[in-house]
């Protein structure tokens, strides 16, 4: 097996051309595949919170740790403001969405909302921290991570 690097968006028109035999999909493509006659073969969000138990940590907003706090702090509430804009002026944030996205119906757009933009987006809480400290120990244990960085990650 070969593994082709591409960018998400490539991945679809490469399985229905037969460039490729299977492929890891990602943003509105999850929502997607099966109209364009794909099928799932695993998915990997269902397959974490079956076998850990927890959610699965899809991104991090991540800052040096030289960088001011103050910074940090007004990054911090520019993010949870600019959500709460969002979330109050749904139509113009779906205009701006769907003139960006690949996606363009209603449906698919709510549903990356509700899956990939939550609570966790505005703070990890216990439960993020916890799914996040799950996936460096299966780092660790698969030999990609070192040990013992747990107290760096936050």
């Amino acid at each position: 097996m070969q593994t082709i690097p591409v960018r998400y968006d490539k991945i679809i028109p490469l399985l229905i051309s037969g460039e490729a035999d299977f492929g890891v999909l990602i943003h509105e493509e999850r929502f997607t595949y099966e109209k364009q006659g794909l099928s799932k073969f695993q998915d990997l969000g269902e397959w974490w919170e079956e076998t850990t138990g927890k959610h699965i940590p899809l991104g991090a907003i991540a800052f040096r740790r030289d960088i001011q706090k103050e910074w940090k702090e007004n990054f911090d509430s520019s993010l949870k403001l600019s959500l709460d804009l969002a979330y109050k002026n749904r139509e113009t944030t779906y205009e701006y969405i769907l003139k960006h996205s690949q996606e363009t119906t209603r449906e698919v757009v709510d549903a990356h909302i509700e899956l990939y933009v939550n609570e966790f987006t505005r703070s990890l809480g216990v439960e993020g921290r916890d799914a996040i400290l799950t996936l460096y120990q299966k780092g660790v244990e698969a030999g990609f991570l070192p040990a013992g960085k747990e107290k760096e990650l936050f």
